[in-house]
């Protein structure tokens, strides 16, 4: 995955004593300053007073005219000197001080040097390693171009800092969401390795990571997953199988399985993953916790509600105790215990969780972060769940505000946000202006991800449901069977997003009153879901439902009964007794019951069954 970690932080040292009684060839880190001489004075006035004395008292003789080398060592120094500092303003997340020293550092070189000198070049994608930690990408590319054009002037286009560059460009485009410009800067940077005569195979390995990443972005996940396993070749050969990046990794493997919903697998490699990162980095480390999180994803994907709050419940601990209770990280855990509580039906609980993450979150990153925007959207959907669809919509207002600004109109993020206005035009009855919203989102996705993308055949879903709950269900079959070709072509047959549109063919053809195509496209739906989902999932409940209600409508009451009851049991187990899907399915199995004679009460035979008494 991509880190807001650059891969290049280099600082100009101070001059030590043992290089101040260098030979002249030594000490020599500027050789085009032979005939230069250093005058502090030209350059204090960078400074504010206080910095100014401080600045003033750097060089021994400040404001004299020194020989050649006597002047690169106190030019050096007074480099170093704005460098330290904003290194620790940087780190201490003070990023706008930061920014005015890399600023001083660059005006000195800029001035004494020129603009093309590769060392100006490291100041200026330090600048922009500082916005990208902020989320302004637009400034970040902007910085990261100048650092391109002097490094390509002053060092050639096939320089490994000049692949570095294209790398971080890369990078800034997939945070963006622009994954086909990020590929063909991963691209660039990759033919430019290839032409250096002395290859370093772990920069070849971290090219491969960058571009499995773009893959992933762009929905082609089989393609990530086979360049993660180039990479991580390398990396076990090189690296070792037991080092921090292989780790790493290994959690991409793991984040690409999860995406084409191959759930167990992807546990599989979150748990080699973790096994090096406790042993490596310690049961504490915050990149040990990232494991933890994501493992419960998983856990999650495949309905295992129990065992992901338990893994997230240990990664808070962890944040809390290496980050504190206020970062960006911990927040994030936040979120997803929030969203595990949603999943359960607990929608008062998540809003609880959901609110703690957003108040970190505006507190430490601002109401106008994209992350901020993450949670607002999510509460958006919590309220959206309970019906409260005018709150939900002042939510995804200020979200979609949030993310046009931040992240622009043409971001995958902002086509979430009118994805999820679309859904909230939905449940009010609001069909024309969900259709629109839809196809807004429908036409920014297949801009910047394609066609053939996950999230674009997702939308198509959306738009099959929106007819048929119009009562058009000729349209919403035509909608269903795009959908459905882009979902096994994207994910595969046995996803189970492909399995929800199966679904709903399935219940488009229920509905006009074709039941033996409704039957048969259910069953398609049931045999992948209690494959990758298991039998006690709740979407395997929904197909369980499904046949019910074919064999109701065929009058095969004792078939409806078996299948609503199993219908029952996972959703009585999954979301309790008084959840609106679990009462939804009692009706209806308390009316099939009606049709078959038995002397028992239906309350009684379904506590036999049930092995529970409902309260």
């Amino acid at each position: 995955m991509k880190t807001k970690e650059t891969d290049e932080t280099r600082e100009i040292a101070p001059v030590t004593k043992d290089k101040l009684h260098a030979s002249p060839e030594d000490r020599c880190d500027f050789p085009d300053c032979e005939k230069k001489s250093f005058n502090m004075e030209d350059h204090v006035t960078l400074f504010d007073p206080v910095e100014q004395e401080e600045a003033a008292a750097l060089p021994a003789a400040a404001c004299a005219e020194l020989p050649r080398n006597e002047y690169q060592d106190q030019l050096a120094e007074a480099l170093g000197y704005c460098n330290r500092i904003a290194t620790a303003c940087k780190d201490r997340g003070e990023y706008a001080k930061a920014k005015d020293w890399y600023l001083k550092s660059l005006a000195i070189f800029e001035k004494t040097l020129g603009e093309n000198r590769p060392e100006a070049a490291t100041v200026c994608h330090d600048i922009a390693g500082l916005y990208f930690r902020q989320d302004r990408y637009a400034e970040a590319l902007e910085w990261h171009l100048k650092t391109l054009a002097i490094r390509e002037k002053a060092l050639g286009e096939d320089h490994p800092d000049t692949a570095a560059t294209c790398h971080d460009i890369a990078d800034i485009h997939f945070h963006q969401g622009k994954y086909a410009e990020a590929m063909e800067w991963h691209r660039k940077e990759q033919a430019i390795r290839e032409k250096i005569s002395e290859k370093d195979p772990s920069e070849a390995a971290a090219t491969s990571s960058g571009i499995a990443a773009a893959c992933d972005g762009r929905g082609r996940h089989g393609e990530a997953l086979e360049w993660y396993l180039k990479a991580l070749t390398v990396f076990e050969k090189v690296l070792g199988k037991e080092h921090p990046v292989t780790a790493a990794t290994m959690h991409d493997i793991a984040t690409a399985c999860y995406a084409r919903g191959r759930n167990d697998e992807a546990t599989e490699w979150h748990l080699r993953a973790l096994a090096i990162r406790e042993k490596v980095l310690g049961e504490d480390h915050p990149d040990t916790a990232v494991t933890m999180n994501d493992i419960a994803l998983a856990c999650l994907a495949r309905g295992g509600h129990d065992e992901a709050m338990a893994w997230l419940t240990r990664a808070l601990a962890v944040r809390e105790k290496a980050l504190g209770e206020e970062h960006p990280d911990t927040a994030a855990t936040c979120h997803n215990i929030a969203g595990v509580c949603e999943s359960r039906g607990n929608p008062a609980e998540a809003m609880e969780w959901y609110r703690k993450a957003l108040a970190i979150r505006e507190k430490v990153l601002g109401k106008d972060h994209p992350d901020t925007a993450a949670t607002c959207h999510s509460i958006a959907g919590v309220c959206e769940s309970q019906g409260h669809c005018s709150e939900a919509m002042e939510w995804y207002r200020r979200v979609l505000a949030i993310r046009e600004k931040a992240l622009g109109k043409e971001h995958p993020d902002t086509a979430t946000t009118c994805h999820g206005i679309a859904v909230t035009c939905h449940h009010q009855g609001k069909y024309v202006e969900a259709l629109d919203w839809h196809l807004k989102a429908l036409a920014i996705r297949e801009r910047l991800l394609g066609r053939d993308h996950p999230d674009t055949a997702r939308i198509i879903h959306d738009v099959a449901t929106v007819y048929y709950d119009q009562g058009k269900h000729a349209w919403a079959l035509s909608w269903y069977h795009k959908a459905l070709v882009l979902r096994k072509k994207t994910l595969g047959k046995e996803h189970p997003d492909t399995a929800a549109t199966s679904h709903g063919i399935a219940s488009s053809y229920y509905m006009q009153g074709w039941s033996a195509k409704a039957l048969d496209w259910h069953q398609k739906a049931l045999a992948i879901r209690e494959k990758v989902l298991g039998k006690d999932h709740s979407d395997t409940a929904a197909t369980y439902n499904g046949i019910a209600l074919v064999h109701k409508k065929q009058c095969k009451h004792e078939e409806a009964l078996t299948w609503f009851l199993a219908a029952y049991k996972v959703r009585l187990a999954n979301l309790g007794a008084e959840h609106p899907e679990t009462e939804k399915v009692k009706e209806n199995m308390k009316a099939a019951y009606g049709k078959i004679s038995s002397a028992k009460p239906f309350e009684e035979w379904l506590q036999e069954k049930t092995g529970k008494e409902e309260k």
